[in-house]
């Protein structure tokens, strides 16, 4: 397993920040690859992603073979994630517009689902959650996540440096995702890695 997650981590080009990150003796791809490992999804599936950003978590779902329909809002940074996924495992990438706060999918029609280091970016994060719930059909799990105090603080530290600002740390809704997570399913775990904190769900109710 440690020499697979070698391979990965090799075959996923590293950008500025992740640079950074690792300099200052942080890897977020660790704390990704983390994450996924305790969602378990189902392997040989596919997952959508939510959103893409600069396509971090669609690079390492592509190496642990899985389809990804991943979207955004805006594709201002798809360069760069192109820069990760790389030219190799693009054909395992579907890219898709949405907004945030009303998908175009139907009840029921996805089975795994993540969403990493985003909802600090939302307006409103709480009804977007709420779409990915509707969408989401049960079979799979949903994956949750973002960045603990101390990956704020860290990602402050980043922002600083690459552009002279604060990273922001949006809304603090956690307790209310909590609370409609474990309405609507039978199963909610929750998930923590060196910058990440979140919640898995599974076993949807209805």
């Amino acid at each position: 397993m440690k020499e697979e997650i070698l391979l990965i981590k090799s075959s996923i080009p590293p950008s500025e920040s992740d640079r950074y990150l690792l300099e200052w003796g942080y890897d977020l791809l660790d704390d990704y690859i983390s994450l996924v490992k305790r969602a378990d999804f189902k392997p040989g599936g596919s997952v959508f992603e939510f959103a893409t950003g600069t396509g971090r978590m669609t690079a390492l779902l592509t190496r642990l073979n899985f389809k990804v329909i991943t979207g955004d809002q805006s594709f201002a940074q798809i360069a760069e994630a192109g820069k990760r996924i790389t030219n190799g495992y693009l054909s395992k990438v579907e890219f898709i517009s949405l907004n945030l706060e009303s998908t175009p999918f139907k009840r029921r029609t996805l089975d795994n689902i993540t969403c990493v280091n985003t909802l600090h970016h939302l307006d409103n994060p709480v009804k977007c959650i709420n779409e990915l719930i509707s969408a989401h059909s049960g079979k799979g799990k949903m994956l949750l996540a973002d960045f603990n105090g101390e990956g704020f603080d860290v990602m402050d530290r980043l922002h600083k440096v690459r552009y002279g600002n604060i990273h922001p740390r949006g809304l603090n809704v956690w307790e209310e995702i909590n609370d409609v997570l474990k309405d609507e399913y039978s199963r909610v775990e929750e998930v923590s890695s060196t910058l990440n904190w979140g919640l898995i769900a599974q076993n949807k109710r209805r």
